[in-house]
């Protein structure tokens, strides 16, 4: 360490290199000079030495300094001098410390910029130490905030604005601080001083702003936020001169009406109307927001004088497209609307002249939309009219919204057309992409006008709606989609719109949900849709009406991917059902009044009918394997020398003990799995795969079956029938696994069927739905029941189900099957002969028997199914033959007209 005369040796050299003298040569050099008193400070600061004059002297200097070169040695030497300052103090405590009264000076006005940056620094720095005498301070530091501004160059502007506004923060505070100050009771004997006697850190009174200054700091932090030059967002001082001017003006602070706002009219009507690149819309914004501040503090009185004043450059900026200067404006007038709405009947000027003011506002929108009609307006001119308006609208301003209506049905269709022809043609060049500029557009359209809509008649409203629903039909974005179907539950939920008729608006938000399950099925804006359908059939006084014209919709929630929105559908789904029994869930799937599958024909919707089912089952029951099912088998050794059979026979009984202790274990581990542990998962997969809940379906189904009696049979029975003769099963024909697939097998291999199909109906199915082997199989079952039961329909007659089973030979290429079953079925034993005959390639003898055949029918009695057999294969013998001119005759006779045109083309006749 130093010792005491080193010290005093280095403050001394110092001192005299920051002497000034002619005979000096130290102080040749200004550097050397401000690096001595950066070096006297942190001397004096390190080793305590109290040097009252010394440390006021330094403090005079370097304040005023004017070097730039030296600036920053100046500034670290005032920073480390000033935490001293405080010992400088006077016997009169009356009167103010002399350093106090240095830095006042040094705040007057013949202060150099450079200088104010210098007190600004300190201040911002030591606001501690300075916080005793802020009573003193804040005149002269406010007048220095106005002055820094004036004096000084724009990018002098630049460097020191923050640091102005810091101490513009720290002034406030202070005054915030003393407002919330209480007087306390004046002692006897008691005087008012220019400063408090013991400096502390206690609010005065004293530390309030007069009117004067805070009108000052008021334009200081005014001209600083509209003054910006920064383009660079980081660089960008206006949010916090905003900041600031909120507390300024907050009510506990501001108590004058005596603000104008007239300074920013001037500056409104210099905003470009049209989006200009290279242009700075912050200033314009800026000055927006603080017209909102201060017409907010503002009374009703003065406040309707003031926006006469500006009228001119709020309508100039209100036509502004430019996006951040709409926005502003859109907060702006809200709030004159909301404090000053319009009032037609008010007889004051100041109403009045607003009120003017808002009919050309209004006007200035008509002129937009009629402005839109021409063919080469641009969809940026819309903006401004929209802003607007969508203003008036959320002020429920029904005066002067309604009379844009036609002018905005108009825009919805023109922009409606060119949205979905933008669609088409992407759609045909296979660019999924969306014009962002229209959509947005299109949905503040649509949002704007829905309540104008719900307020016009019949004939102004219809164009609306049918804008909606071709929207929703046609569109590919969506956002536009998820915004037509908010408006759709809006009118769906108030039940009280008499905009279109129920029908039509359940109709609007199912055109949106299959459109977007089309399009965007993994789109998790699909979400907001779900939400609002779940309220919508969630609520307790659910209008079933609608409720039952949205089950397309409901089906598309509860087959969703997401699986939380799954479940939430399928508790809506199966609360019916909750407390069913098997027979009654079984009947809520397949009953047409429970649940029409139509809406999810295009699916595999048996996975729901199976998801019901094992929904029922008794979570909470243990497992219960089939007997045997986990028994170990024998443990039989394998052949053995006499002298290896004892070491082995020791091996093999620690082997057998280690592999019961594991299958002990195993099956202690079974006691505690439910049916939960297995029905949830299986129920989550079936909804992933639809392979694995048709292959459930067949094999529980059989199950379900015996598990439910012969009259619960029937009556479930019954309604499957019906389900099967649904005509929308053909929209799944070609799909695999199908609904008519899983219903059929799973029939099939029921113990106890019931009765089965009509044969032509499962003829039909099994033709459509490529199900010949289990057709066949069910076809062949009726008939051995029929049989068995004494039913057999005689030989010869015509047999729905032998002819169903015939044909499905046929179709399958099962000829000789097909020979087959008709030489068991004839009656005639010509008949017999006949098909013999026609297997072995026989035409010729095959045609003479059929001959035969027909005319033995008169003696025999007519047989209708094998008059019908005779006269189709005796026709197939002569086309074989090639007598054609035997068939033209013969189709003339009866007047069969396919026969006659193949035989006349083949006789080109």
């Amino acid at each position: 360490m130093l010792s005491n005369d080193h010290r005093q040796q280095l403050l001394d050299f110092a001192t005299r290199v920051s002497r000034v003298s002619p005979t000096n040569p130290w102080t040749l050099d200004p550097t050397l000079k401000f690096a001595s008193f950066v070096t006297m400070c942190e001397t004096l600061a390190n080793f305590g030495a109290n040097k009252t004059d010394l440390l006021l002297g330094m403090q005079s200097a370097l304040q005023d300094s004017v070097y730039a070169e030296n600036w920053y040695l100046s500034q670290q030497a005032l920073l480390v001098l000033y935490p001293q300052l405080p010992q400088c103090t006077t016997k009169d405590a009356t009167k103010l410390p002399p350093w106090i009264t240095n830095l006042i000076s040094g705040l007057e006005g013949d202060s150099q910029p450079s200088n104010l940056q210098h007190m600004f620094t300190v201040i911002v720095t030591h606001v501690d130490i300075l916080h005793p005498y802020r009573a003193a301070l804040l005149p002269w530091i406010v007048n220095a905030l106005s002055r820094c501004l004036i004096n000084t160059s724009s990018s002098a502007q630049q460097d020191t604005r923050k640091l102005s506004l810091e101490v513009a923060g720290i002034v406030i505070k202070w005054d915030v601080e003393a407002s919330v100050y209480k007087q306390p009771p004046k002692r006897q004997g008691s005087s008012s001083n220019l400063v408090s006697e013991s400096p502390s850190r206690t609010p005065s009174p004293d530390a309030r702003l007069t009117g004067k200054n805070r009108e000052t700091l008021l334009n200081f932090l005014i001209i600083s936020a509209c003054s910006a030059q920064e383009a660079q967002p980081e660089k960008d001082s206006s949010p916090t001169c905003l900041e600031l001017l909120e507390k300024v003006l907050a009510p506990n602070l501001w108590n004058s009406n005596s603000l104008s706002v007239a300074r920013f009219d001037k500056l409104l009507q210099q905003v470009p109307t049209e989006v200009v690149s290279g242009h700075t819309y912050q200033n314009f914004c800026n000055a927006l927001r603080i017209l909102k501040l201060i017409l907010g503090v503002l009374p009703v009185t003065t406040g309707l004088n003031q926006i006469v004043r500006i009228r001119s450059g709020l309508m100039r900026v209100s036509m502004c497209q430019h996006t951040d200067v709409m926005a502003a404006f859109k907060d702006l007038l809200h709030l004159l609307l909301s404090k000053f709405p319009f009032a037609s009947n008010e007889r004051s000027n100041s109403q009045s002249e607003v009120d003017v003011f808002y009919r050309h506002i209004v006007q200035s929108v008509e002129q937009i939309f009629t402005g839109f009609e021409r063919p080469n307006a641009s969809l940026y001119s819309l903006k401004p009219g929209l802003n607007i308006l969508e203003v008036i609208e959320q002020n429920n301003n029904a005066q002067l919204m309604d009379q844009h209506l036609p002018g905005i049905m108009k825009t919805l269709q023109r922009l409606q057309k060119e949205h979905l022809l933008l669609s088409n043609n992407q759609e045909a060049n296979y660019q999924p992409s969306e014009n962002p500029t229209i959509v947005n557009i299109l949905i503040k359209i649509l949002n704007v006008s829905y309540r104008i809509a719900l307020r016009a008649d019949n004939q102004h409203r219809k164009p609306y709606v049918e804008s909606l629903t071709k929207l929703a039909e046609k569109t590919n974005s969506s956002k536009l989609l998820c915004t037509i179907g908010v408006i759709a539950s809006q009118a769906l939920l108030e039940r009280k719109t008499a905009m279109y008729p129920p029908k039509e608006r359940a109709i609007v938000f199912n055109k949106v949900m299959l459109n977007f399950d089309r399009r965007f099925s993994k789109d998790q804006s699909i979400t907001k849709l779900y939400d609002i359908l779940l309220k919508i059939y969630q609520a307790k006084d659910a209008n079933s009406d609608v409720t039952a014209k949205l089950e397309v919709s409901f089906m598309l929630g509860l087959r969703s991917s997401i699986t939380k929105y799954r479940e939430q559908f399928f508790q809506i789904y199966n609360s019916p059902v909750s407390t069913s029994s098997l027979h009654g869930r079984l009947d809520y799937c397949f009953n047409d009044r429970y649940t029409k599958w139509d809406t999810s024909k295009e699916t595999f919707w048996v996975k729901h009918c199976l998801d019901t089912v094992l929904a029922g089952a008794i979570m909470k029951a243990p497992i219960c394997p089939a007997f045997g099912v986990f028994r170990l088998p024998p443990l039989i050794p394998p052949p053995m020398t006499r002298p290896t059979a004892t070491q082995e026979s020791r091996r093999l009984a620690r082997k057998a003990y280690e592999v019961f202790d594991e299958h002990e274990n195993f099956l202690a581990m079974l006691r505690n799995i439910t049916g939960e542990s297995i029905i949830v998962p299986l129920r989550a997969l079936c909804h992933v795969s639809c392979d694995l809940a048709y292959s459930l379906w067949v094999n529980t189904f059989p199950l379900f079956w015996q598990c439910i009696d012969e009259e619960e049979r029937m009556s479930v029975g019954a309604c499957l029938l019906q389900l099967l003769g649904q005509d929308y099963h053909t929209e799944q024909a070609h799909v695999r696994p199908n609904n008519v697939h899983a219903l059929l097998t799973g029939f099939n291999r029921c113990v106890h069927p019931m009765p089965g199909p009509a044969p032509p109906l499962l003829y039909h199915l099994a033709k459509t739905h490529n199900l010949w082997h289990t057709g066949i199989a069910i076809l062949r079952a009726q008939g051995l029941k029929l049989e068995s039961h004494g039913d057999k329909v005689v030989d010869g007659k015509i047999d729905p189900i032998q002819d169903a089973m015939g044909d499905l030979y046929l179709h399958l290429g099962e000829v000789d099957t097909w020979f087959g079953l008709w030489r068991l079925r004839a009656k005639l034993t010509g008949s017999a002969k006949a098909l013999a005959y026609e297997q072995q390639g026989f035409w010729e003898q095959a045609q003479i028997q059929y001959e035969d055949a027909m005319k033995q029918a008169v003696m025999h009695g007519v047989r209708d199914a094998e008059f019908r057999l005779w006269e189709d294969h005796w026709i197939k013998c002569a086309e074989r033959l090639g007598q054609f001119d035997i068939l033209l005759k013969f189709g003339d006779d009866t007047k069969n007209q396919d026969v006659m045109v193949k035989a006349a083309w083949k006789l080109k006749n």
